[in-house]
């Protein structure tokens, strides 16, 4: 029958181990059994000498840390000695809070004697032990860490990315009474997003890629891209730093195209994938770059999401509901203007803008990015994990239809901060009108404009598209005809025959343009309609009929007659009239490989 164990008593009240650690060890050892319940009554010591919560600045509280630590030290060993895999799977909870103490202990000695990673190590390797029960000394680890960290001057980011690892353990949260009051609301708040992030469902927005429109965009010539060059640098001093490597790109001869005016896109991920100038506004829902691209856009970019990872740069404004996401550093983001969103993340890239109305932002570097503003964290993302993961990661949230920050801020908080027209442009890109708030706000001509270019998808009621469509303003209709899906005839019909050449060429143009209005469409009297019907079905892959063909294929503009080289589906006839037109590039068009 074995001794029992001493009392704690015996060490705590022995005070020569203050000094003495040799001492204190030979005597530990004295009492060992060679099993695990070595592990508990070290545990037991090592408690009533250094109790859960320390200050170690604090001369009177690190007392009996070397006391303390030799114990850890020696309770460390005997676990390993039991060969218990490192994550303690199979171990109850007192094994569990025994190995974080031993940490926990460690991580405070280490920190006096001035070895801070290692410490910081420690500490987050006691976090990461996840708790097998409510009832643990998990609370405790965090405070340390948290503590530790403020104490070295670290980024949070090791606290953050080791509750991503402890959630991807199993972890849902436990005790945070403890931890200082930004963290009891954010890990409450990473623990939500985390969790919503497994009950999203695999939701796909539609997809359209912008070269799809390639040939309804003109070559840009060289002069036009020196002017280009020429009015970034003669901006005021404050908007030109924000034009140098847009000015950079347009100096290369890359295959530069050009949209002339406002270009406007259907609803659903615009995947872009040429370079671009855009003399007007972008508008679009989720703007997504794929392949090595530039976008210079001169007007404002107007949007729900941008993940970019190669060149994006506005000269106006960019008005982005939720989230802009840059990643990779072999390219840059610059705005000229207002960057305004929810979330601004930026991971190894130049990005930046002249003034930022934001929530929340991150850039990596940056030293100055603040816990209760960190972008990042504040969307349920892992900022150990790649930007590309955690860009799919808020595109399934969007397409869940929710947004991962916290409610945002007040109406009236918000026109304090930024004024009356900033807050409501932020509480329409939000999202956050009433109906009825939104058809107002579209009847005001002040406001029709921001409601037609920002406003969520998910907001469009029946009502609200049908109000667009006979909006006073031909901007309006022209956005509302590229926003149009399957199933809205009776608005396209309206919109097909509206006074504007620019609406019904957009309407002409979109992808669920019904086939019951192409015929009309092809004899319009607008050279640019019969075009946009034509470059339409190419950019949906679908063909026209034979007798369309026909007759845009002898079309007296070569404009027409261009867009109708490009078609999928061509029927002899009217490939070989246009293989005998007169104009080149026509004959050229139709000899590109589809």
């Amino acid at each position: 029958m074995p001794h029992p164990y001493p009392a704690p008593t015996t060490f705590t009240n022995h005070h020569s181990f203050t000094d003495n650690t040799d001492e204190l060890e030979s005597l530990l050892d004295e009492h060992l059994r060679g099993n695990i319940d070595d592990a508990l009554w070290l545990h037991q010591i090592g408690m009533a000498l250094l109790p859960g919560e320390i200050d170690v600045a604090n001369d009177a509280d690190t007392e009996h840390l070397p006391a303390a630590n030799q114990v850890a030290i020696k309770l460390k060993e005997v676990l390993e000695s039991a060969a218990l895999p490192e994550d303690m799977s199979g171990a109850d909870e007192p094994l569990r809070d025994a190995l974080r103490w031993s940490c926990m202990t460690k991580a405070r000695a280490l920190v006096l004697d001035g070895d801070d990673d290692e410490a910081l190590e420690m500490a987050q390797k006691a976090v990461e032990l996840v708790p097998s029960a409510s009832c643990s000394n998990h609370g405790a680890a965090l405070q340390v860490l948290a503590q530790l960290l403020d104490e070295v001057g670290r980024d949070e980011q090791i606290l953050i990315a080791s509750i991503h690892r402890l959630v991807e353990g199993g972890w849902r949260g436990g005790d945070l009474s403890t931890l200082p009051a930004d963290y009891t609301v954010l890990i409450p708040h990473i623990l939500a997003q985390r969790q919503l992030q497994q009950d999203d469902q695999d939701i796909a927005l539609p997809r359209r890629q912008l070269s799809d429109s390639f040939f309804r965009f003109r070559y840009a010539e060289a002069e036009e891209r020196q002017e280009l060059i020429d009015r970034g640098l003669a901006m005021p001093d404050g908007n030109r730093q924000w034009t140098e490597m847009a000015r950079t790109y347009l100096a290369m001869d890359s295959g530069w195209r050009i949209h002339e005016g406002d270009l406007y896109l259907p609803d659903g991920e615009t995947i872009v994938d040429l370079n671009l100038i855009v003399t007007g506004d972008l508008i679009c829902d989720v703007y997504s770059d794929e392949g090595e691209c530039t976008v210079l856009v001169l007007g404002d970019l107007r949007c729900q999401q941008v993940f970019s990872v190669y060149g994006l740069f506005v000269w106006g404004d960019a008005i982005v509901g939720d989230t802009v996401y840059q990643y990779y550093n072999d390219w840059a983001f610059e705005v000229v203007g207002t960057l305004s969103a929810r979330g601004f993340i930026v991971q190894d890239k130049s990005a930046g803008a002249h003034q930022t109305v934001l929530d929340y932002h991150y850039n990596s570097y940056s030293f100055d990015n603040q816990l209760s503003d960190h972008a990042m964290y504040w969307a349920g993302l892992n900022p150990e994990q790649r930007g590309g993961a955690n860009m799919n990661l808020l595109r399934r949230a969007y397409a869940n239809g929710r947004s991962p920050y916290p409610a945002p801020p007040a109406h009236e908080a918000r026109v304090q901060q930024h004024g009356e027209a900033r807050a409501w442009q932020r509480r329409i890109a939000e999202g956050g009108l009433t109906a009825e708030e939104a058809q107002a706000k579209l009847a005001a001509p002040a406001w029709a404009w921001q409601i037609a270019s920002l406003l969520p998808a998910r907001c469009w009621t029946p009502a609200l598209l049908e109000q667009a469509c006979h909006h006073a303003e031909p901007r309006i209709r022209v956005r509302t005809a590229a926003r149009l899906i399957q199933g809205s005839d009776t608005l396209f019909a309206h919109l097909a025959s509206d006074p504007v050449a620019a609406v019904r060429a957009e309407a002409a143009f979109n992808a669920h343009c019904p086939i019951a209005l192409w015929r009309g469409l092809a004899g319009d009297d607008t050279p640019d309609v019969r075009a946009a019907l034509a470059y339409g079905r190419y950019a949906s892959k679908t063909a026209l009929p034979e007798a369309l063909q026909l007759a845009l294929a002898s079309d007296q503009e070569y404009g027409v007659r261009r867009a109708m080289a490009v078609q999928l589906g061509l029927v002899d006839t009217a490939r070989q009239r246009l293989a005998q037109d007169p104009d080149e590039v026509v004959r050229s068009r139709l000899k590109e490989p589809r």
